[in-house]
């Protein structure tokens, strides 16, 4: 994309307050219909997209927009994956 001056902006937001939650499918078919906590404490759209802009027009490449023990799980699988998916396995079994 350099060579035609195009630019690219990677977006790795957190979670997003949107009705992704209430339109999703469940395994058998059927829509969850419920916005989920984690979903509700999430980003504000509005919010996030003036951080896309703000970043566009900044010329970034990428931004994390997300709470820091978000930024800091992705470290931890970056450095110490081993570690990373044990303590996903760890959190997965409480739910």
């Amino acid at each position: 994309m350099h060579k035609d001056n195009i630019n690219v902006l990677v977006v790795n937001p957190g979670y997003v307050n949107t009705n992704l939650s209430l339109n999703a499918l469940q395994g058998d078919g059927s829509v969850y219909g419920k916005t989920d906590e984690t979903t509700a404490k999430g980003l504000d759209p509005d919010y996030l997209a003036q951080q896309i802009v703000d970043a566009v027009e900044l010329g970034k490449t990428e931004i994390t927009p997300a709470p820091f023990h978000h930024i800091l799980a992705i470290w931890i699988r970056l450095i110490f994956p081993k570690l990373y998916f044990w303590i996903m396995k760890k959190r997965a079994k409480k739910c």
